[in-house]
């Protein structure tokens, strides 16, 4: 006889996916270049905590980079 043992999607995904730190680098990332690409109407729109913290990232990438150089 055979048993089927159903396994939790979100473990076996856990394993695959990046770190949280590389997935929020690369939504930052994605947002940062969509509000680029928006007329300056409507990115005023964007509150200015939210461009604060696109522009605290930024900050942080700029002064760590990836592979320690500067």
């Amino acid at each position: 006889m055979r048993v089927t043992v159903r396994q939790d999607v979100a473990t076996l995904r856990r394993g695959g996916y990046p770190d949280a730190g590389e997935q929020l680098g690369a939504l930052a990332k994605a947002v940062a270049v969509i509000v680029a690409a928006l007329p300056p109407a409507e990115r005023a729109r964007i509150p200015a905590d939210a461009l604060a913290v696109l522009a605290e990232i930024e900050a942080v990438k700029v002064k760590f980079p990836k592979g320690g150089r500067r």
